[in-house]
């Protein structure tokens, strides 16, 4: 089997676990924390999985890239498989701290796209959002119909198997990661990362959508994304960028209606496009997007509001938009 197929496979069984439950994540936490304080919960869990790349590189030099990617994804979703049984908010954390440990297998999975050549890793993107256009719809219904327990043990279940197709992969041993630093990859991730956990937390409140609409509004915004995405593996990455964050601002016309949160599907484009500015230095550009996340995660929760958080995030990448095409990048 060629790397590209098992790529695409993994990812894709990653993608069916994701889709099934990340439109719900903020509408489950809010049982336990407030959703003005869900920035703050976010930003410190990311804080303390910001050394996970740079220990996915270490792996990836001592043993090969497989083995931080079973790690890494069998450690993630064991995080989601146990956050439902979470019994106070300390496992809360050490759960969502667990999740994250895919940034563990994120360098390894990089680098072996890109042994497969140039817009590899926008196009194995392009088709792990595939899931995308009926996961959230069917996540809604789990939700809905047999509560958000099932819904995160099913999720965690591909996202854990998601190594099995690259089990058989030869080793490939990288060298030393040494961390670079790409600012403009953290600014390009921080208007995403402002709405990320409020988008359809928001329309659910000011439209009182049902968890079932909310995953049909998902799935468009998924593959709304995953078009543009594997467009963008055949222009070029400035172009690609231009585009993406110009459709992604228009997410704060959900004021008008909650169709129009389908444009933070746009992110799909977004972060794997910030990766073509990391000069092939993965662990670099992964702990570059995290810090992205971070500057997002800590102003929502100086914020306090998720509506303004998702008006702001427009118009940062209105901003970033403007960086990008009148300053040195």
């Amino acid at each position: 089997m060629r790397l590209l197929l098992k790529l695409a496979i993994s990812w894709i069984l990653w993608g069916i676990g994701f889709y099934l439950y990340y439109p719900f994540l903020s509408i489950f936490l809010v049982r336990y924390i407030k959703p003005s304080e869900l920035g703050f919960f976010y930003l410190t869990t990311l804080i303390f999985s910001l050394p996970l790349p740079y220990l996915g590189g270490k792996i990836n030099k001592k043993f090969g890239d497989k083995y931080s990617i079973i790690l890494g994804m069998s450690i993630s979703g064991t995080g989601i498989l146990l956050l439902p049984f979470a019994s106070s908010i300390i496992l809360l954390y050490i759960f969502m701290i667990m999740y994250n440990s895919f940034y563990i297998a994120l360098p390894a999975f990089y680098e072996l796209m890109e042994i497969e050549g140039k817009s590899t890793i926008s196009k194995v993107w392009a088709i792990s959002v595939l899931p995308s256009i009926f996961m959230p719809s069917i996540g809604g219904m789990i939700s809905q119909y047999l509560g958000f327990t099932y819904l995160f043990i099913i999720s965690a279940f591909f996202i854990i198997f998601s190594f099995l197709p690259l089990i058989t992969q030869k080793e490939i041993k990288n060298t030393d990661p040494k961390i670079e630093f790409y600012p403009i990859i953290s600014l390009i991730i921080l208007p995403v990362a402002l709405s990320s956990q409020f988008i359809y937390l928001v329309i659910k409140e000011m439209y009182n959508l049902s968890d079932t609409l909310i995953g049909i509004i998902a799935t468009f915004a998924e593959l709304l994304g995953s078009i543009i995405a594997f467009t963008s593996s055949f222009i070029s990455s400035k172009k690609a960028i231009n585009l993406s964050l110009i459709l992604f601002s228009l997410q704060s016309l959900i004021i008008i209606s909650p169709y129009f949160s389908a444009f933070y599907g746009l992110w799909e484009s977004i972060i794997p496009l910030s990766l073509s500015i990391s000069k092939k230095n993965y662990v670099s550009a992964v702990t570059m997007q995290m810090i992205g996340w971070i500057l997002g995660y800590l102003i929502a929760s100086i914020i306090q509001s998720p509506r303004d958080a998702i008006f702001l995030s427009s118009v940062l990448s209105l901003i970033v938009l403007a960086f990008i095409n009148f300053g040195k990048y």
